[in-house]
C-alpha cells in the first residue's frame, strides 16, 4: 500500500510540541519555573510580614499567585513561537514537498525529493495516533509524520498504519486526546 502526501509547517510543529511535552527534562524545567519563583516571592512576602510591612508582603503574595497561574500560559506560547521560528529556519525547504510512504513485504519505503529510504519493520520503535497525525518513530531517532484527512482519508491512513503495525509487531498508541498544554 502506498500513500502520497505533503507536510506543512503545522505538521512539524505538532510533532515537536508532542515530543517536547513528553520530555522528562522539559517537564521538570516547566514545573520548576512554575513553582520556584512563586515560592521565592512567598518567602520574601513572609519576610516583609515579619518586618511588619503588610503592603509589601501582600504585593509579593499577589505576584506569587499571579506568576503561578500565568507562567504556564506564557511558557506554552513561548514554545510555540520558538518551534515556529525553528521550523522556518531549518525545515522551510521541506514544506509542501511531495512525500510517499509505502509498505512492502519486509520493509517500509519512504520517498522525498531529496532521498529515498527503506527501513526494516523491526527498526520501528513506536507508532502514535494523535488523531490528526500518525507518528512513526524509528530506533535510529528519526520519525515519519503522516497527516490524516488532508490528501488522504482517515480510513486509508488507518489501513496503512494497521499494515505497518502488523508487520512491525508494534501497537498503535492512542494519543488522540493529547493537546499542547
Amino acid at each position: 500500500m502506498k500513500i502520497d502526501y505533503t507536510l506543512r509547517e503545522d505538521d512539524y510543529l505538532k510533532y515537536q510540541l508532542y515530543n517536547v511535552a513528553h520530555s522528562k527534562q522539559v517537564r521538570k524545567r516547566r514545573q520548576r519555573s512554575q513553582i520556584l519563583l512563586p515560592v521565592a516571592y512567598l518567602l520574601m512576602g513572609a519576610s516583609f510580614l515579619l518586618l511588619d510591612n503588610q503592603i509589601a508582603a501582600a504585593i509579593f503574595g499577589v505576584v506569587a499567585v499571579i506568576w503561578f497561574f500565568l507562567i504556564p500560559i506564557y511558557i506554552r506560547k513561548r514554545y510555540v513561537k520558538i518551534y515556529k521560528k525553528f521550523n522556518a529556519e531549518n525545515y522551510a525547504e521541506n514544506f509542501n514537498q511531495p512525500l510517499s510512504i509505502e509498505t512492502k513485504s519486509d520493509k517500509l519505503h519512504l520517498t522525498s525529493p531529496k532521498a529515498e529510504s527503506e527501513i526494516k519493520y523491526n527498526a520501528i520503535s513506536e507508532i502514535i495516533d494523535l488523531g490528526t497525525h500518525y507518528l512513526i518513530k524509528f530506533t535510529m531517532g528519526s520519525v515519519s509524520i503522516l497527516p490524516v484527512n488532508r490528501e488522504v482519508s482517515k480510513s486509508v491512513c488507518d489501513d496503512l498504519i494497521g499494515d505497518i503495525a502488523a508487520k512491525s509487531g508494534k501497537s498503535v498508541y492512542d494519543k488522540t486526546d493529547w493537546e499542547w498544554k
